[in-house]
């Protein structure tokens, strides 16, 4: 009888192991961090904000400081393995562009760029000698700012006449000089003086004015020029 009842048990078991197998369950997607952009994707997109910054006549300086200055933050490895690279492509394009505006006499342009660049130069390490180059370019480019308006008025003997007007207040007076002659009252200028007359050139045709800020000169017609 004990036999006879384990031949059923026996083949219940054989039959539950023959049923469906259980489902397999998933394994759960690895999640892979994006890729990393390349030099040109990161140089690309800080351009793309830095550039409507710089239109002629609505240059916005200080907003382009802030993304340089958190581009030299965000653009460091581990974070962006490709971003040294782009600082420096970075660098290169406002280089040139502030050699470019330089040449152009785009003096505010020259301004922001030169404070732009700063972020950059000051390191660490410091780029003294590119630090110095930005000053002398923002000096120049203050200096034209402010560099007076003159128009020649007439001529009476050895004499000129010149309405001068300032730049930083639009003030305006008549003065009368001399070949020679260094006028108008400035205690940064060499001699305390800011301009001087050069030449009185042809027929009273039109005289040279010296900046003594810029070391440089430049032609003024006269009534007749």
């Amino acid at each position: 009888m004990k036999s006879l009842i384990l031949v059923p048990v026996l083949a219940l078991l054989v039959f539950a192991g023959c049923g469906e197998p259980e489902p397999e369950v998933p394994d759960t997607p690895v999640r892979q961090p994006p890729p990393k952009k390349t030099a040109d994707q990161l140089y690309n997109d800080t351009m793309s904000r830095i550039t409507p910054l710089l239109r002629p006549g609505n240059v916005k300086g200080a907003e382009m400081i802030e993304i340089v200055t958190e581009v030299k933050g965000k653009y460091r490895p581990p974070a962006e393995p490709n971003g040294e690279q782009a600082v420096t492509q970075i660098q290169r394009e406002l280089s040139q562009r502030i050699d470019n505006s330089n040449k152009a006499s785009q003096w505010t342009m020259v301004i922001a760029l030169a404070d732009a660049l700063d972020v950059f130069a000051k390191g660490p390490p410091e780029r003294v000698g590119e630090l110095k180059k930005l000053e002398r370019l923002r000096s120049r480019a203050f200096a034209e700012l402010s560099k007076p308006r003159l128009k020649v008025k007439g001529f009476a003997d050895d004499y000129v006449f010149l309405e001068i007007t300032i730049p930083t207040s639009n003030e305006k007076m008549s003065i009368q000089v001399r070949e020679g002659d260094s006028f108008l009252d400035d205690p940064l200028s060499p001699g305390g003086k800011m301009l001087r007359l050069e030449k009185i050139i042809g027929d009273n045709r039109e005289v040279r004015i010296y900046y003594y800020k810029t070391d440089t000169s430049w032609t003024i017609p006269g009534p007749r020029g």
